[in-house]
């Protein structure tokens, strides 16, 4: 079973915006997945990054007070889809503990 770790890496505000003050403009984050397969450890990533836009009058959360899952939230709020990428790291966790293809050594050159 692969279990999926979502984390928020950095967020890029702007002092003034809007009537708020450091406002979220920008957010880094990375989901990995880490799986177990007869005891060999597998692991695949995905980094991104999100660009978000306050509007004035919309709720506002100030920034000594948000919390990772409030900003995660606002990734799958603005379309970073979830599912989608914690498939795409399955598909790759699966191509690292089954393998479709493998690099060989060259055969004219002796070890």
């Amino acid at each position: 079973m692969t279990t999926f770790t979502w984390t928020i890496n950095s967020m890029q505000t702007t002092p003034s915006l809007n009537g708020q003050t450091n406002v979220v403009t920008e957010v880094a984050y990375t989901c990995t997945g880490t799986e177990t397969i007869n005891n060999v450890s597998y692991t695949a990533s995905i980094n991104g990054v999100l660009n978000l836009n306050y509007v004035q009058g919309d709720p506002f959360i100030a920034y000594s007070s948000l919390t990772q899952t409030e900003v995660l939230g606002w990734l799958f709020a603005n379309g970073v889809n979830e599912i989608q990428t914690q498939n795409y790291i399955q598909i790759k966790l699966n191509n690292q503990s089954n393998p479709l293809t493998t690099t060989q050594p060259l055969p004219w050159i002796t070890q």
